[in-house]
This record gives C-alpha cells, sequence and structure tokens, in this order.
C-alpha cells in the first residue's frame, strides 16, 4: 500500500501538530482484491491437488503416444555405454489413428428437438439451424477432432464456447467456438458431480506465456519481479511463473442467485417481473372490454353480449434458484479484466468450457482417467 500523497513533502517531515486518528473505514478496494487473490489461488491448488495423479499420468502418456520415452532410462544409458543403437518404432500411433479415424467418419451431432407441448418443431429446427451455423463459422469439425485426438492419446481434451462482436454489426454479439489445445491446463471444481461439470462452481483456463507478450495483450500488467515480492505467503510459484513465462489464469464462475417465480391461472410459469407485467396487461385489456360491453348494454340492453374471460392471475409464488456466469482475468497478484471484482458477464447459466476425459474409475473413492495407453 502506497501512503498518502496528498500532502507535500515538507508536510510530511515536520507536522506542525498531531494528526487526528481516522475512525476505521470499510475495506480498500485493494485489500477486497488481495483477499479475492487469495480465495482464488486456494481454489485453483484445491483443483491442482485433486486431479494431479492423473494430470502427470496423462502427461506421461501423451510424450510416449508421440514416440518419445519409450525407452527404460536404465537401459537406454546401458545401452549408450555399451555404443549400442536404440531404435524407437512407434506401435501406438496406428491404433490411435484408426480410433480416432473411425470417429471422424461417424461425428455425433447437436439434434434439438421439440420433447413436450408447449415445444414448437418449428422453432426448435431454427435453433438448431443457428447451432449449425456456428459450428460451421468455427470450423466446430476440427476443434471436435483435436479435442477427441488428445483424449485417446492423453485421457483429457477441451474446448470452450466464446462470444465476440461482429464484423458487420458491432452492437450485436455472436457465438463461437475455440480449441484449447493444451487440456492438461484446464481444471474444474473437483467437488461437482455431473460428468459434464455442468454443475460445477468454477473452472481455470491457465496459459503461460512471455512476460513481454503478456504485456502486450495486458497493458496494465504489473513488472515481474513486483509480482514475485507481492505474492501471497505460501503461493506455488511454479503455478504463476518462471525464469522465462509468466501464468494467466482466466477464472470463470457460476454464481447462484435466487428470483421469484409465479405460477400464473393458465398455467403458464414466468419470473416475478414478466408474470406482473402479464398480468396488468391482461386486467387492462379485460378492464376495456368491460368498459365497451357497459356502452353497448347502455345502448341496447337486450344485446346479447357474453361476458369475458376472467383475466390471468397469479396463483402461487416460489423462490427458485439461478445462476449467471462470470469471468475474470488474473495473476498471482493482479485482477486484468475491465470491471475488476465485479468480473465480465457471459451469457448463459453453466460454464461455457468443455473437458473431455477418457475411461474413468473410482477406487476407494479416487477417480483414475486413463488414455488408449
Amino acid at each position: 500500500m502506497e501512503g498518502d500523497t496528498s500532502r507535500d513533502k515538507s508536510e510530511r517531515a515536520f507536522p506542525t501538530e498531531e494528526p487526528k486518528r481516522k475512525k476505521p473505514g470499510p475495506k480498500s478496494m485493494d485489500e477486497k482484491t488481495r483477499k479475492w487473490l487469495e480465495s482464488r489461488q486456494k481454489e485453483l491448488e484445491v483443483a491442482i491437488k485433486a486431479d494431479s495423479h492423473n494430470r502427470k499420468e496423462a502427461a506421461i502418456d501423451l510424450e510416449f503416444s508421440i514416440g518419445n520415452n519409450q525407452w527404460d532410462e536404465k537401459a537406454l544409458r546401458q545401452r549408450e555405454v555399451d555404443g549400442r543403437p536404440s531404435l524407437t518404432i512407434n506401435m501406438l500411433n496406428p491404433f490411435i489413428k484408426k480410433i480416432v479415424g473411425d470417429q471422424r467418419q461417424t461425428r455425433p451431432r447437436i439434434k434439438i428437438r421439440a420433447n413436450d407441448i408447449n415445444s414448437d418443431a418449428n422453432i426448435a429446427s431454427i435453433r438448431q439451424g443457428i447451432i449449425w451455423n456456428i459450428e460451421n463459422d468455427s470450423y466446430a469439425d476440427s476443434i471436435y477432432d483435436h479435442a477427441f485426438e488428445m483424449c485417446v492419446r492423453c485421457g483429457y481434451g477441451a474446448w470452450r464456447i466464446l462470444t465476440r462482436y461482429g464484423a458487420d454489426n458491432p452492437f450485436q454479439q455472436e457465438a463461437y467456438l475455440e480449441r484449447i489445445p493444451n487440456p492438461l491446463l484446464v481444471y474444474f471444481d473437483p467437488n461437482c458431480k455431473d460428468f459434464m461439470h455442468s454443475d460445477a462452481r468454477y473452472c481455470f483456463i491457465l496459459s503461460k506465456m512471455g512476460y513481454d507478450e503478456a504485456k502486450r495483450l495486458y497493458p496494465d500488467l504489473e513488472k515481474l519481479d513486483t509480482i514475485k515480492k507481492q505474492a501471497a505467503v505460501g503461493i506455488t510459484a511454479e503455478h504463476w511463473w518462471d525464469k522465462d513465462t509468466i501464468t494467466l489464469a482466466e477464472y470463470i464462475t457460476r454464481e447462484k442467485y435466487q428470483v421469484n417465480m409465479c405460477l400464473l391461472s393458465d398455467g403458464r410459469v414466468l419470473d416475478e417481473d414478466e408474470a406482473q407485467q402479464v398480468v396488468d396487461e391482461e386486467q387492462a385489456r379485460y378492464d376495456e372490454t368491460i368498459l365497451q360491453i357497459n356502452m353497448i348494454r347502455a345502448v341496447n340492453p337486450a344485446a346479447p353480449i357474453p361476458d369475458p374471460a376472467e383475466p390471468v392471475r397469479i396463483e402461487q409464488t416460489k423462490k427458485a434458484d439461478r445462476y449467471r456466469i462470470k469471468q475474470y482475468i488474473m495473476t498471482a497478484t493482479q485482477l486484468l479484466n475491465e470491471h475488476g471484482l465485479e468480473g465480465e458477464p457471459f451469457p448463459g447459466s453453466i460454464i461455457p468450457d468443455v473437458l473431455m476425459r477418457g475411461e474413468e474409475c473410482n477406487v476407494k473413492g479416487k477417480t483414475y482417467i486413463r488414455s488408449i495407453s
């Protein structure tokens, strides 16, 4: 924390009277940010530790699948001492290509169906067309193929869904898919239960890059020496920086909040604001109809005009859970996203990142993930 710069140097050096003590006020934004960053660092440590045994094996499998480290180290050294050759013939690669090729021949596609009486088949067809157009514009086939092949090789594959403003219309966002080259740098909430992580509270996507490149992307980035000095006590430095690189962490969180939901007399279920708007519109329409009927009956009392149907009303109100997605960009000591602790809002209610995993087996409460090797 820097000192108070509102006074000049002479006043700080030679105070003429004892400064008045201020009452303790609310914590500064810097203090809140520091506490927030420490909490995120702890979450990342927990996520890394929970899956570290699988990630280490995945890295070994990935190296082995491309033909590296296939010799036993002791045997390799002995052959080097003896001057004997140590050829590596990767027998695993043809099997990987076979599995990946079969997947490319029968790629799964997203299918939208109208599954109840309130659904519209035409709307479902339109939404399916929009999704297919997003996939086509994003070259989704190559993204899916890469994630699947990585999953075969090391047990993990990943991609993500993002939004951007269109080049033709800068006021309208469009969705697109993006490849995650290294799925071993994606960490989900280890306490989520769903295999697709739809109930995950948070997700980290780590990116290691040179400091100069990171500074180009984020001009407000602190100096590396400052980051090292200000990092929280006990933080594992290897996750955040080394001699040549710095780690930027994208933190996506799923925050829960509650809204009031209303059951209308016609069976519709709407949130409170929308339901009240519907009720007010229906009541205004009903009152106008009654007024017109009374005017007609005043002129012709015998006119055969049926009474209008009762307006829609709210039958029940109940609290329901809703979720919002927020995105942050952080280092070990700094928030780099535009809105700081407020985060950047993202449309949807589920974290828009997909982490594929290979064959799973839970042994004594511990999950093991395996690739083809």
